[in-house]
């Protein structure tokens, strides 16, 4: 999603080998552009040494306050609630008319993939997870704080992370800060909590929020943090109630332009947790889709509550294979693996045999 559709500036210092074109480039991300060398809302990141540089995240976090509006909900909303939706309601059920969705596939204990496609009224292909929080073995998992180094995080390709911290399952999560680059500093952009640390302070972007016992709750600020033992941030809410919870009044290009997005979701009973990937920018295969039209896609698949995750290029979600290699179930578009700041994980079990 563009740095621009954040009401944001992103500039670049020069354009390496091509990857992406200009126009691919500015939907990027809130995070950038082109893949390589590119700098962050407006700002060229300090060397990792430079201790006299402003570090980034003060100026995103400033930038961000005053320039963006709150995500699904008004200033005077009550705790964990976005404000009240349109008389009419936002809807895109073309999106969803015409579907072919796959059977759930059990891969893990507790884990289901499926694989949804349509065709009009124009190509667009997703793919799902369904997590059974009440499953024995299941764990979720946000990634941690890299400690005392520059930035709250290092940046990670999915693959990475999911063999790194050996997890079955993970899908890409918060907006955030950084170059594009494998191990380089980063900050999460809202609300980061990894196994009770909050390292990264909320702002007035939704989030995923995760107790110790597997209890998930969709919400917008400010955030009841007491049982909060894994949290992720996006930045809007989609559903909220089974209604559509995206704000009408929004017209920027992170709302109404076709991207490639990331999701994640709730059931009405609590019981499933639902991560959500759909490709885009690929005419003839996948265009993307609105935040409207994504809320529409994960209530088709069972959610009642979701939040809108970073999109565009960083939309990846990988599982374990066989031999415990990490395989990428998406099709993200780029010939590269974007290396973004934070994942939530899923641990589970191996499916037992019944014979």
């Amino acid at each position: 999603m563009t740095a621009q559709d954040h009401g944001l500036r992103a500039v670049s210092d020069r354009v390496p080998p091509r990857r992406l074109t200009d126009v691919e480039s500015a939907q990027a991300g809130l995070h950038g552009g082109r893949g390589g060398r590119d700098t962050v809302i407006g700002l060229r990141p300090p060397h990792p040494l430079d201790r006299t540089a402003l570090p980034i995240r003060l100026i995103a976090r400033l930038m961000i306050a005053l320039l963006v509006p709150a995500p699904g909900c008004a200033k005077d909303s009550p705790a964990g609630t976005a404000s009240a939706p349109a008389a009419s309601e936002p809807a895109a059920p073309e999106i969803v008319q015409g579907v072919r969705i796959a059977p759930w596939k059990p891969v893990f204990a507790g884990i289901e993939l499926c694989q949804a496609s349509v065709v009009t009224p124009r190509p667009l292909r997703i793919h799902a997870a369904r997590i059974d929080l009440t499953a024995a073995g299941i764990r979720l998992f946000v990634t941690p704080s890299n400690g005392d180094l520059p930035g709250e995080v290092n940046g990670r390709q999915s693959l990475k992370f999911l063999s790194e911290f050996k997890c079955q399952l993970a899908i890409n999560a918060s907006f955030f800060a950084g170059r594009f680059e494998v191990g380089a500093p980063m900050d999460i952009v809202g609300l980061s909590v990894s196994n009770g640390d909050v390292y990264s302070p909320p702002n007035e972007f939704a989030a995923l929020l995760i107790s110790k016992d597997n209890r998930a709750r969709v919400s917008a600020p400010p955030f009841d943090l007491a049982k909060a033992y894994n949290a992720a941030a996006g930045d809007t809410l989609l559903l909220k109630d089974g209604r559509i919870a995206v704000d009408p009044s929004l017209r920027n290009g992170i709302t109404v332009n076709r991207h490639p997005r990331s999701a994640a979701g709730i059931s009405r009973d609590g019981r499933y947790l639902l991560l959500m990937v759909i490709d885009g920018r690929q005419p003839g295969y996948s265009e993307g889709a609105t935040k409207v039209e994504t809320a529409e896609w994960l209530r088709k698949l069972g959610a009642w509550e979701a939040v809108n995750l970073d999109g565009g290029y960083s939309s990846n979600l990988v599982i374990e294979g066989s031999g415990g290699r990490p395989e990428l179930l998406n099709h993200p578009g780029p010939a590269f693996l974007r290396p973004v700041a934070n994942h939530i994980g899923v641990y589970a079990r191996s499916l037992v045999s019944k014979n």
